[in-house]
């Protein structure tokens, strides 16, 4: 699966463009000023959709602006109100199209693939709204976003070079000041070295090399699966590193994903067989009230920028969560409440407690 196809609509300085990949190759070259940087920032809206730490963020200033001469010799300005943006993935695997369900069109030679339209719009006070569809445009189809970044964004940023980068006086007083006295006094080569040298020293850190471990390693564990199942493909290599890390000696699982954990040696119950035999079930251990400081659960991040790295909840940090909620919804012991998050996501512990 690739990304085929993108056409932006009233993005910056984009009126109109619909680009075409090339599944070969990965690299978009052109000359300075030809909206290579919206380009690829039109592709990260995808990839960072719903992410509260993202890097990019639409403002007023990225809505296309029209500039027309009147006969006068005048200029009128036309902003517009409204950003589309549409992305194609094509060449989907049988699994892919089996997960990615509600993403899927049927093009005209009956092949199939994965699209996805994101739009933002200005309104009159000049608040910004942002809404997608996924699939076919009439069914008005919205898909989990939290399943976008399943479509494997890959060096979404441009490559520069190390020692210029830090030399850089772009956008920097203090460096334009320095580099007009290195200019003047002839030691660039100088400074270059001390640079490069700093440049080496940094890489020995073995803060930088477990970084690049761990990214390699998931990189690895991409390339090995051969992207054959989108469910699956980043998830296998994360189960087996969250159980061998957090040292489980219990592992809770449904039948239909007993293939991911053939590899765990340790005690593996199955939710199907406990369902089936919870209308017997009586307790026979002796409940003991926890200390605020034990531990309640222990939940994983994504380890989409290295290893997944496992974050460990105390009770007092739970209860203090859900006094809060009890308090601000003015809910009580009668009230019902919808399970309506994962229990695997950390957002559901509000429903169950």
């Amino acid at each position: 699966m690739y990304l085929s196809k993108i056409y932006i609509k009233n993005f910056r300085g984009i009126k109109e463009l619909l680009v075409k990949f090339d599944k070969k190759l990965n690299v978009i070259i052109g000359a300075n000023g030809q909206l290579k940087t919206s380009l690829m920032d039109a592709i990260r809206l995808f990839y960072t959709w719903g992410e509260p730490n993202r890097d990019i963020e639409i403002t007023k200033e990225d809505f296309h602006v029209e500039i027309t001469e009147n006969p006068d010799g005048t200029k009128t300005l036309i902003n517009s109100t409204r950003i589309d943006i549409c992305y194609l993935f094509e060449e989907l695997s049988a699994q892919q199209e089996g997960a990615f369900y509600q993403y899927l069109v049927s093009k005209n030679d009956d092949t199939i693939v994965a699209r996805i339209h994101i739009s933002f719009e200005m309104k009159e006070n000049g608040r910004i709204y942002s809404s997608y569809i996924t699939g076919k445009e009439e069914n008005g189809l919205r898909a989990d976003w939290n399943t976008f970044h399943y479509f494997h964004p890959y060096y979404l940023g441009a490559l520069r070079d190390s020692t210029r980068d830090l030399m850089s006086s772009r956008n920097n007083l203090l460096g334009r000041v320095i580099k007009r006295k290195i200019d003047r006094a002839g030691s660039e080569n100088d400074v270059k070295g001390i640079v490069d040298s700093a440049n080496e020293q940094l890489l020995l850190r073995p803060e930088v090399i477990e970084t690049q471990t761990g990214i390699n390693d998931n990189l690895n564990q991409i390339n090995s699966s051969s992207l054959q199942n989108v469910e699956l493909h980043i998830e296998q290599s994360r189960i087996e590193y969250m159980l061998k890390d957090s040292g489980a000696r219990n592992l809770l699982v449904i039948d239909q994903y007993q293939n991911l954990v053939e590899f765990y040696d340790g005690n593996v119950i199955s939710l199907d067989s406990v369902a089936d035999e919870a209308e017997d079930f009586e307790l026979s251990a002796e409940l003991i009230s926890p200390k605020p400081e034990n531990l309640a659960y222990m939940i994983y991040t994504s380890g989409s920028t290295g290893k997944p790295k496992g974050v460990m909840i105390e009770h007092r940090n739970l209860l203090n969560l859900i006094e809060y909620i009890t308090l601000s919804r003015n809910t009580s012991p009668d009230d019902i409440v919808a399970e309506f998050a994962s229990f695997c996501f950390d957002a559901s512990v509000i429903y169950l407690f």
